[in-house]
């Protein structure tokens, strides 16, 4: 969400508060919140979504690199396509493991 709306020109604040609408976790939400908040303060988007311990180091890594280059937009947009994959993996395999276990029942 916050990748689609820094595409859109919207500012990453408003980005964020717009990922929160659409969160149906509490916590996740409140942790972005302040993540938010940190952003407002003055610290780097890396900065602010590392202290809520929700993110991989490998998102967090292309958002500071983003961030250092001028291209955060392009960054957020390949850091959702690499969460997008692994997750997906994440499903295969589960897939992969459960379902010789259902066809056996």
């Amino acid at each position: 969400t916050l990748s689609i709306c820094t595409s859109s020109a919207i500012p990453i604040l408003e980005g964020m508060r717009v990922a929160v609408d659409v969160m149906s976790n509490r916590y996740v939400k409140q942790q972005v919140l302040l993540a938010a908040d940190n952003v407002r303060e003055g610290a780097s988007l890396r900065k602010a979504l590392d202290q809520t311990r929700l993110f991989p180091p490998m998102m967090l890594h292309m958002i500071a690199s983003g961030e250092q280059s001028g291209e955060l937009e392009s960054m957020l947009t390949r850091a959702a396509d690499n969460q997008d994959q692994n997750f997906e993996s994440t499903v295969n395999i589960a897939l992969g493991v459960f379902t010789p276990a259902l066809i056996a029942l």
